[in-house]
């Protein structure tokens, strides 16, 4: 792509702080290409930025780690699940030799790749990771953070499709967004919808007096 390559190259020659812009530069093209709908525009800058950072920076630098989550999530969102999952592998390892174990960057790419399996059926090996990602999220944040009520919506979405009902359910009644609320039949909602519109309804028509009023 003649075009995207010049445009790097110039791009390249202007980056002063290469440890902050480097990884910014590739990724607004590609979030531009992205926006469009030009997914396979998206994919060179990507790569190329992957490429550049190992470069220029080195290949255990964080933005490596970053760059290859970013491509990764491209290609999962294109469906190339075969590719994107070695991306996700890279990029949790990485981040666990960079950042340890026990860090919250970690946790989202156990998310990352969990919800890669998840996409391919893979359920099981998702519920895993997915299980490390909320025990992760507890420890570092407490239990009512909403990234934690987030795997916890994740373990249950597993555990739903897996047909392990009770578990999910469970799941769901401890998330700090679903707890102690009350939930409605569909029933209930119709008629909660059919309440909220006729007081709409109602409000138009006294908004309409009023107007005609004014302008007698």
């Amino acid at each position: 792509i003649p075009h995207l390559e010049l445009l790097i190259r110039e791009l390249l020659n202007y980056i002063l702080n290469l440890e902050e812009y480097l990884l910014w530069a590739f990724e607004g093209i590609a979030r531009f290409d992205e926006g469009q709908g030009f997914y396979a525009l998206a994919e060179y800058p990507r790569q190329r930025c992957l490429s550049s950072v190992q470069e220029l920076l080195s290949d255990q630098h964080p933005h490596v780690a970053t760059s290859l989550n970013n491509l990764a999530v491209l290609y999962e969102s294109q469906g190339r699940y075969n590719e994107a999952e070695p991306l996700f592998v890279k990029t949790l390892a990485l981040k666990q030799e960079l950042l340890g174990k026990s860090h919250l960057h970690v946790a989202s790419s156990l998310n990352n790749l969990a919800g890669l399996y998840e996409s391919q059926g893979r359920h099981k090996e998702a519920e895993l990771l997915y299980q490390r990602a909320l025990s992760l999220r507890q420890e570092l944040l407490g239990k009512s953070h909403p990234h934690v009520a987030t795997s916890l919506h994740n373990l249950a979405g597993s555990y739903y499709s897996q047909g392990k009902y009770e578990e999910a359910e469970l799941l769901y009644q401890q998330s700090p967004f679903t707890r102690n609320k009350t939930f409605y039949s569909i029933q209930e909602i119709e008629h909660l919808f059919a309440a909220v519109n006729f007081i709409f309804q109602d409000c138009d028509r006294q908004l309409t007096a009023v107007q005609e009023n004014l302008a007698a």
